[in-house]
């Protein structure tokens, strides 16, 4: 895809707050997509955003949305766009950028952009992402979301800022986990049900619709290690376990996958709907983003988006063009 005519109707949707977009790759991204057709630029300023300037997007005929900021604005954008046959194009501009990352994306900015034309050259992918739907709310998620504990994480991390620029990655969630269990205590509180099986009472509960969970560096972090785009949900769950414990799960998760086979870890593959009756008001997040408490909650296989990523091995059904 070259020139103006093949990638017209570029939207650029961006969060100026985000780590690492700055105004030097503000105006970097700026001046590449310029040359490719660039129709808007919406910059970002509070939560819901996103998702308002995706949905004009996509009223408006655009072609593709481009999001600069970390997982909370790509999930809100994605989230207004999946199954609206708009392509979204992810920047890694947050401190984690999970999916960006795991659609074949640089974790730097400046990589990433040079990699725009590649991306906007190539045919757009399928991948499927996942629901969460509570009492109040439903939010489409683009990699996991969570019940409990990692959810109290999540909600902790963001309110303690400074933290979470300083513990990025694999390293801050175990020291957000650990900070946590000063007042979060996991006790077997949720009624967890599969389709149509049993339930089974659990205190803590994470579903993906894609791998990993974050990152070490480089190296991802699997909690749920075989969540792919194309494929049913995976779902962990803990049963009884205390907050040290959780931390040694984690711990052991850093070890390829190895929490699997902990006693107090059961999970598995579903294409079911995951229902979670908590037996009080429980934390809850996706991608990394608070979402409050809740009660009731469902989680299922979510819409399919059409995602651009320079990378031509990335492995996930092509797009059938209209």
């Amino acid at each position: 895809m070259t020139g103006g005519d093949a990638a017209r109707d570029l939207v650029l949707v961006l969060n100026p707050r985000a780590t690492r977009s700055g105004r030097y790759v503000r105006g970097l991204l700026v001046r590449e997509l310029s040359r490719y057709g660039l129709a808007e630029v919406v910059v970002s300023r509070a939560p819901g955003d996103a998702a308002v300037a995706a949905r004009a997007a996509v009223a408006g005929g655009a072609r593709a949305v481009v999001a600069l900021g970390g997982d909370g604005t790509v999930g809100e954008v994605a989230g207004a766009i999946a199954g609206s046959g708009v392509a979204l194009c992810p920047i890694p501009g947050g401190s984690t950028n999970v999916f960006a990352r795991s659609i074949g994306w640089p974790v730097s900015p400046a990589s990433a952009i040079a990699a725009t034309a590649t991306a906007l050259a190539l045919p757009p992918r399928l991948a499927h992402l996942g629901v969460l739907t509570t009492e109040s709310a439903r939010r489409v998620f683009c990699v996991n979301a969570g019940v409990g504990l990692d959810a109290a994480t999540v909600t902790w991390v963001e309110d303690h800022p400074r933290a979470k620029r300083r513990l990025r990655q694999a390293s801050f969630a175990l020291g957000a986990a650990r900070a946590g269990r000063r007042s979060v205590k996991i006790a077997p509180q949720l009624d967890v049900t599969i389709g149509e099986g049993t339930p089974i009472r659990v205190a803590a509960l994470i579903a993906a619709c894609g791998a990993p969970y974050a990152f070490a560096g480089s190296r991802p972090f699997d909690l749920l290690p075989n969540a792919h785009h194309d494929g049913p949900l995976e779902w962990m769950a803990l049963l009884d376990t205390t907050p040290r414990q959780a931390v040694q799960i984690v711990a052991r998760a850093l070890q390829g996958a190895a929490h699997m086979a902990h006693p107090l870890v059961v999970g598995g593959l579903t294409s079911d709907v995951i229902r979670i009756d908590a037996r009080s008001l429980v934390a809850v997040q996706t991608d990394g983003e608070p979402l409050g408490a809740a009660r009731l909650m469902e989680i299922t296989r979510g819409p399919a988006l059409q995602v651009l990523s320079p990378s031509a091995g990335l492995r996930l059904q092509v797009a059938k063009t209209p």
